[in-house]
């Protein structure tokens, strides 16, 4: 995910080629950006602003920021990166070509990178349904993850929209936090399993469609098709995901469907590694179900094989150099 808060335009691009160039400011990006230049790797991050998150108010169950606004932690993050002379630079990234060892990075201005290694760590889009409101009150009286916003919505009512297939997994989840489910079909048919499932966890199960959604003082109205009002404290609707990958589409990467959503994701290793070597994909562009502290933890694992790997390259040059000439 890349961060919302810029970067001064004033800081440069790099001109000779430099060890790792990062895209995208988010967790994932500055988590690595952060690790390589601790390791006195040139580093450089290429931030587009828009990261995921910057919808939302407040992080859940991150170790020593619990409850801080994500914008607050990507600043912490910037100014860290000061300690290690990496610049975050706001750029939008629109190609990347080459190999290991000479990846060339082209902005959408045409200024060009130069880097031995890249690491993408450009997040995901959610794509909400058209429900008139929706998007609107997303991030504020809209949620989509429950062990996100579970503790936020804590004892109180939600209205679910079945938006994409296999809502129903959230409707489940969201009683643990004693939140109050009211589960709008929405077009969806259930089966039998699932109706006896959401009823056993104590939702109420309303079969229409949500044609609207609307603020209602502090709370939240979802209109239905028939007119009827459902009044509650807030609304759950899962949002339909599109990684950010399509910088490494031109390497013909390897892809696999996420189970649960049906969408596509590179395939990468527990590092993050592409089979491209030196290209590594970070964070919820290759795992959609990274929350900000596992995105920062993937960012952390690219950039130590990063790391790893421009030393071998070091040490195989060395010897190389060492080798007498036969």
């Amino acid at each position: 995910m890349q961060n919302s808060t810029r970067a001064s335009s004033s800081i440069a691009l790099p001109t000779s080629p430099i060890d790792l160039a990062i895209v995208g400011g988010g967790a994932a990006g500055l988590s690595a950006a952060l690790v390589a230049g601790s390791a006195r790797l040139s580093t450089v991050v290429l931030d587009a602003g828009l990261p995921r998150n910057r919808f939302a108010h407040r992080l859940s169950s991150y170790l020593g920021a619990d409850g801080v606004d994500p914008a607050e932690l990507l600043a912490r993050g910037r100014r860290e990166l000061e300690t290690y002379g990496v610049p975050v630079i706001p750029a939008t990234v629109v190609s990347i070509t080459g190999e290991m060892g000479a990846f060339m990075l082209t902005t959408e201005a045409g200024d060009t990178v130069q880097a031995a290694r890249v690491i993408v760590a450009t997040g995901l889009t959610d794509r909400l349904a058209d429900i008139p409101g929706l998007a609107e009150l997303w991030g504020s009286k809209v949620f989509h993850c429950p062990f996100c916003h579970g503790w936020e919505v804590r004892d109180q009512t939600v209205v679910s929209i079945a938006t994409v297939p296999g809502a129903t997994h959230a409707a489940i989840l969201l009683p643990q936090w004693g939140a109050q489910v009211t589960y709008v079909t929405n077009g969806f048919e259930l089966s039998g399993d699932e109706r006896a499932t959401l009823t056993s966890r104590g939702v109420t199960i309303v079969d229409d469609r949500a044609t609207r959604v609307e603020q209602i003082g502090d709370g939240t109205r979802v209109t239905l098709e028939n007119g009827e009002p459902l009044d509650s404290d807030w609304v759950h609707a899962a949002s339909a995901v599109e990684p950010n990958d399509h910088l490494v589409h031109q390497f013909g990467l390897e892809t696999a469907a996420n189970p649960m959503v049906g969408v596509d994701f590179v395939v990468v290793d527990g590092d993050g590694a592409t089979s491209v070597p030196g290209l590594f994909v970070a964070g919820n562009a290759s795992d959609m179900g990274s929350q900000v502290i596992l995105a920062a933890a993937a960012g952390y694992r690219s950039a130590m094989a990063a790391i790893r790997g421009k030393i071998m390259s070091d040490v195989a040059a060395g010897l190389a150099q060492a080798t007498p000439a036969t």
